[in-house]
């Protein structure tokens, strides 16, 4: 029975032309469930694998969540036509990492990706999902060309790549106004953006009244946690402003394609405090985030966006010939997932108790392009279902057997994936 002081988990305060989701606040839970917290899980990815030394020389930049972290050493998995661990894999290694089978460099040898069987089998995630890249802008019209091999990390199945979402603003969009991508505005919401932006406003300012409203029905744990949500969410929108500039088309408020330098930080910082937000307002419990792409091997680097950074190499000539300036571009990676781990540590919601992150790449060293040797961080506690604080040494198993133990952790017991596995690796589950 719902008591009086309980309001609807689907909650949106709603103003002229914006509705902004709410985080899961005590008053949407029933008493019985108040200690339940649906499970999450997050894939990252990043291109030109490691520095020579290997992930010892990254992973100290994750050392303030290194509590929640298990990091699964020396797995390996098949590419393309080559046996397991073969050099002279090129760098789309990812094609076959989150598929489990070779694809013979075709769209049509792809199988459904992880991600995909996670959001659509697994009994909690109730096919919440959303798949984003920071660059590049990919359009509809790249589903059928070559390029979207190396530029999609979610795939369907065969021949039917998820088109990854690059755009903060309209990530942002699809989370708190409740606008498809894409989706042509009315003219009414339209002048609310164009004023909005112009004018220096936030969404917040559409959507004053009810926050004054619901506040009064809220206790004080609540209203704490509500003022430290909107406060993020205001904090967005202004940084989702700034990306997008005074010349942007308001209507359907497209980000500009990505360019060197910093605006691909931007775009990193946002989507990434973006996809922490989609998680707390359980808009989405499975997300894919590719850092960089492996077509274009990812941004041009200068000590601008990373310190020490010297010359005028890109990330992918950096992991060949240059290992000191691969290093400190990995390192900086590393870092921004350990300050995003810190945003879903901190927020109104502790989400690596309920979030299970997978952070890697396709290949284990960018020289070589070796398919062996490959370590993959695991992040968060998943719902309880996987240990943390650990190392552990697969002996060389298959890739497909972490993703079999992800599957079990997530409640799809015996669920084979991909081809070439042996069951799950020990040690991960609770």
């Amino acid at each position: 029975m719902k008591r009086s002081w309980q309001i609807p988990r689907r909650t949106f305060l709603k103003g002229t032309g914006v509705s902004i989701g709410l985080p899961l606040l005590n008053a949407m839970i029933p008493v019985k469930a108040r200690a339940a917290s649906p499970q999450r899980m997050l894939f990252l990815w990043h291109p030109n694998g490691v520095p020579r030394g290997g992930p010892d020389t990254v992973l100290p930049q994750l050392d303030r969540v290194k509590d929640y972290m298990t990091v699964v050493r020396s797995m390996t998995h098949a590419y393309h036509d080559g046996p397991p661990g073969v050099n002279g894999a090129n760098h789309c290694g990812f094609e076959s990492m989150y598929t489990g089978v070779m694809t013979g460099h075709t769209p049509a040898g792809y199988a459904r990706t992880i991600d995909q069987i996670l959001a659509h089998e697994a009994p909690g995630l109730k096919g919440k999902m959303l798949d984003l890249a920071v660059i590049p802008e990919l359009g509809p019209a790249l589903k059928d060309s070559s390029q979207i091999m190396c530029n999609a990390l979610s795939w369907r199945g065969p021949n039917d790549p998820v088109i990854p979402m690059s755009s903060p603003a309209d990530f942002f969009k699809k989370i708190f106004q409740g606008v498809t991508p894409g989706a042509a505005a009315d003219p009414a919401a339209e002048q609310i953006e164009r004023l909005r932006l112009t004018e220096k406003r936030t969404v917040l300012a559409g959507v004053s009244q009810e926050v004054k409203s619901l506040k009064g029905k809220l206790g004080a744990e609540d209203r704490v946690k509500l003022d430290e949500y909107l406060t993020g969410v205001e904090g967005l929108d202004k940084q989702v402003t700034a990306i997008l500039g005074k010349t942007q088309i308001i209507g359907s408020c497209k980000a500009p394609a990505a360019q060197a330098g910093n605006d691909y930080v931007a775009k990193l910082e946002a989507l990434q405090s973006l996809v922490v937000k989609a998680f707390e307002c359980d808009i989405a419990r499975v997300i894919s985030l590719m850092h960089a792409p492996a077509a274009a091997f990812g941004p041009s680097f200068g000590a601008k966006y990373v310190p020490g950074f010297t010359g005028s190499q890109g990330w992918h000539p950096a992991s060949h010939d240059n290992d000191a300036m691969h290093t400190l571009v990995v390192q900086w990676h590393y870092k921004k997932v350990e300050e995003m781990m810190l945003q879903m540590k901190n927020g109104t919601e502790n989400l690596l108790e309920s979030t299970l992150v997978s952070w890697g790449t396709g290949i284990s060293k960018g020289l070589s392009h070796a398919m062996g040797g490959i370590h993959n961080v695991l992040i968060g506690k998943g719902g309880g279902a996987f240990k943390t604080g650990q190392n552990i040494a697969s002996n060389n198993a298959p890739l497909v057997n972490l993703w079999a133990t992800v599957l079990d952790g997530f409640g799809l017991k015996g669920r084979s994936f991909g081809k070439g596995g042996t069951g799950i690796i020990p040690g991960i589950l609770t």
